[in-house]
């Protein structure tokens, strides 16, 4: 699919300000991009805009195309234009670092600080013209918003999946009425796509036939249902940070951490991203006539969002084949979804992950824990998962099925290193995790796996996503990582790139003077200080080798201690 990422301004009237986000141009003339463009301005109470609202909120003509020609005061509301590179397009051809989850030597560079020059640059990025731009590296093209349509699948999802999120606003606070309102209108927005159409000299196309090429084009990128969306692969996502076109079509990797809702319509990626990111193309590397190619597969629609007053360093992005596919046969039934076994590790490795993490809950409290014996369904997890456990009792969820779990054994509060062990029995088909009793290094990558932000109810598998061992303590207490974990994760699993267990998520980073929490860094339990007492309670089924768990090192719990600004998940 030879799609590109553009930046799209919309300007409302009587607003000299514009309002700037990416967008993906799709052939010569079209570009697709979000509704959350249109944000701004709807959160103005004035009759015009509210007006304006009822339009754009409109469900009637979900998964169909409206012509804004037929929407009158749509037309008029507000104009567009597309800023697109002039360099030669190449976006479909490249050659990437790795298609596989990992890392290259000798690819670290040092970075300097120019973070004041950066952000006075961010502080006139917005309303700076783009005849600023002397090199002639963009061109402008004043452009027309033809047509629009809102997703059945979308709409559900947000409904149904994130009613507890607050998406689009730069801060959080509890009951703030003015962050609650624009969150409000950024979730309907989610659901709503915009399709522009580029104005050049030689365009002489009749409505009849660009509405004709318009589908021409969705059904070449989307008409053939293939499973090109796999949790765990490798993408790229293409955008321009800030809406500042000094930043345009910057490029970010990650793994696709988890597809859900209808159709599997959503995806979260820990790719980072910023204001201005949302609109952005993310892709996949596919093979085709020998090279690697980009593939579009989904677009940004979130670069930022908090969940029950925690930042989400994920990004949320929509599966775009699912919901064109929606769009170009409305009344066709979900044939399939997008497959999750990974491209990006070996066939059954997440598949492995899938039979061994499970969802650990004592009653409003959930977290992750880690199968590690099948014959009793022995689970490892977090000691703070399990605090709020009536009679030494959790409910273990896997593969939709729920088992009642024993807590056999729980570290002290605030003790290293901060683990519990429960048994659900006999009876589950779980795939025990080999546990390592090599120490972690640093440098080394890693990929964390748990129930982040999803409950049992969400019905989704656990989150994966990708880092590096940022530290190992010495003596051996704690690992730092890179991955992106939230709340839900605590108790969820570590692995090496071999599958074995390196670590036991535990915590994040939290700043005490500002409550803000830091989901990139985070600590975990090291696998190897776990592994003998274990192996020696699993051979034996003796309880008393699990307090070996529970550190008698001073030098140990001096480091564990020392994490005071650290929060449970």
């Amino acid at each position: 699919m030879n799609a590109a990422g553009v930046l799209v301004s919309c300007n409302e009237a009587g607003n000299k300000i514009p309002r700037r986000c990416s967008g993906i141009r799709l052939s010569r003339n079209w570009v697709l991009t979000t509704g959350s463009i249109l944000s701004s301005f709807l959160q103005e109470s004035t009759d015009e805009n509210l007006t304006y609202w009822k339009n754009v909120s409109d469900v009637t003509y979900e998964d169909h195309l409206i012509r804004i020609k037929d929407r009158p005061f749509m037309e008029t509301r507000v104009t567009f234009s597309v800023i697109a590179s002039n360099a030669t397009n190449t976006a479909n051809e490249i050659t990437p670092t790795s298609k596989y989850l990992g890392f290259q030597e000798d690819t670290l560079i040092p970075v300097r600080n120019h973070q004041n020059k950066v952000m006075n640059s961010l502080a006139v990025a917005v309303d700076q013209p783009l005849s600023s731009d002397t090199h002639g590296k963009h061109k402008e093209f004043k452009s027309i918003l033809k047509y629009a349509w809102r997703s059945q699948f979308v709409s559900h999802a947000v409904d149904t999946m994130l009613s507890s999120w607050v998406v689009g606003s730069i801060s959080y606070i509890e009951n703030e009425s003015s962050i609650e309102k624009e969150s409000e209108i950024t979730k309907n927005l989610l659901s709503l796509f915009l399709l522009l159409k580029l104005q050049t000299d030689d365009d002489e196309s009749s409505e009849v036939s660009e509405y004709s090429e318009l589908m021409d084009i969705l059904r070449e990128m989307f008409e053939v249902e293939e499973e090109v969306l796999r949790r765990g692969q490798s993408v790229l996502v293409e955008s321009t940070p800030f809406g500042n076109y000094y930043f345009h079509n910057s490029v970010s990797e990650g793994v696709v951490s988890n597809v859900f809702g209808p159709g599997r319509c959503l995806l979260l990626t820990d790719a980072s991203t910023a204001l201005g990111c949302e609109g952005g193309p993310i892709s996949v590397t596919v093979q085709k006539d020998g090279k690697l190619k980009r593939r579009l597969v989904g677009m940004v629609v979130c670069s930022l969002s908090w969940w029950r007053g925690e930042w989400v360093g994920f990004t949320m992005g929509v599966a775009l084949q699912p919901i064109v596919r929606r769009l170009l046969f409305p009344g066709a039934p979900v044939t399939s979804s997008p497959s999750l076994v990974p491209a990006d590790t070996s066939p059954d490795q997440l598949a492995a992950v899938d039979e061994c993490v499970v969802l650990v809950r004592c009653g409003v409290h959930w977290g992750s824990g880690v199968v590690v014996g099948s014959r009793d369904g022995i689970v490892l997890t977090c000691s703070h998962v399990v605090r709020h456990a009536r009679n030494d009792q959790a409910q273990v969820y896997w593969n939709n099925r729920a088992y009642t779990a024993s807590v056999l054994f729980r570290s002290r509060d605030g003790f290293a290193y901060d683990v519990a062990v429960l048994r659900t029995g006999p009876g589950a088909t779980f795939r025990p995790v080999n546990v390592s009793s090599k120490v972690a290094v640093k440098g080394e990558p890693v990929i964390a796996a748990g129930f982040s932000l999803f409950s049992e109810d969400d019905n989704v598998r656990p989150t994966v996503t990708r880092g590096i061992v940022t530290l190992a303590s010495n003596p051996m207490a704690m690992l730092q990582t890179t991955c992106c974990v939230q709340s839900g994760a605590s108790g969820g699993a570590l692995f090496r790139y071999t599958g074995d267990l390196v670590g036991l998520i535990s915590c994040n980073i939290m700043d005490t003077s500002t409550g803000a929490l830091f989901p990139r860094i985070n600590m975990a339990v090291p696998a190897s200080v776990l592994a003998q007492p274990l192996n020696d309670f699993l051979r034996s089924g003796d309880v008393t080798f699990l307090s070996g768990m529970e550190s008698k090192d001073p030098e140990v719990q001096r480091l564990w201690k020392l994490q005071s600004t650290i929060s449970k998940l």
